[in-house]
């Protein structure tokens, strides 16, 4: 995994999962009808309240709780009526810069 920060906040985390193994997506699901975002990734405040509405409207969350990395932040993931897949972060310590 490689996280990528900006001097003005944007973050950018790469990763190649392995738990669970990554699936190859089949070629004829590689054109621009099948192509889009796989996950969105949001930053928030107070994590644990939405992590409680996201639930309580009843979305499907990937875990039964937030979760920390590391010491960098807390999140959780989702997923949409559409079945995307919407990860929230929260900061820990409130400076999201790393050097």
């Amino acid at each position: 995994m490689a996280l990528l920060s900006s001097k003005e906040g944007a973050l950018i985390e790469l990763q190649e999962c392995e738990n669970p193994a990554i699936k190859r997506t089949p070629p004829e699901n590689l054109r621009y009808g099948h192509t889009g975002f796989h996950e969105l990734g949001l930053v928030c405040d107070d994590i644990d309240a939405f992590f409680a509405k996201v639930r309580a409207a009843g979305y499907e969350t990937q875990t039964e709780y937030v979760w920390q990395c590391a010491n960098i932040g807390r999140s959780f993931l989702f997923y949409d009526k559409d079945g995307n897949m919407i990860q929230m972060w929260e900061h820990i310590g409130g400076d999201p810069t790393w050097t």
